[in-house]
């Protein structure tokens, strides 16, 4: 005769289904949690370009304050308000943020009075632009004007 003491001890715990249920369920929901965590860092990079982008503006207006203009005309990164180290910087931070596809450009004067900067997204197939006339938009990108078009 079994005694109750006996099947007491082996009543308590879990069997090893249960457990085995248990795993896979925590399986699932880490995956689900994970894949919609790699699109939330996309996200945040995306906004973290935007943002330097946006404050790539002030930085130009700082520029064109201390040297009358934009700088010679520029199509590329390397001149004019571009070079600016302040700026420079931003732009740093953009790419190692995730864009690519980095364009500038400014106006056809020799002292530039407009600029354009654009850039592709680290979401992928989206540009972002900002100019000197303080435009910031999706899917443009910097024009030989030196304004985003």
């Amino acid at each position: 005769m079994i005694s109750y003491s006996s099947l007491e001890k082996y009543s308590k715990g879990f069997t090893l289904i249960e457990l085995m249920v248990v795993v896979a369920i925590i399986g699932v929901l880490s995956s689900v949690v994970l894949s919609a965590l790699g699109t939330a860092r996309t996200k945040g990079k995306d906004a973290a370009v935007k943002g330097a982008m946006a404050s790539s503006r002030a930085q130009a207006e700082i520029y064109y304050s201390l040297n009358g203009n934009y700088g010679s005309t520029a199509d590329s990164c390397a001149s004019g308000v571009f070079s600016d180290t302040r700026f420079a910087a931003i732009r740093t931070n953009v790419t190692n943020n995730g864009a690519t596809g980095v364009l500038c450009t400014t106006d056809t004067d020799t002292n530039a009075n407009t600029w354009a900067y654009s850039v592709t997204l680290p979401s992928g197939g989206s540009t972002f632009c900002v100019d000197a006339n303080g435009k910031a938009a999706m899917s443009s990108t910097a024009q030989g004007t030196g304004l985003c078009g």
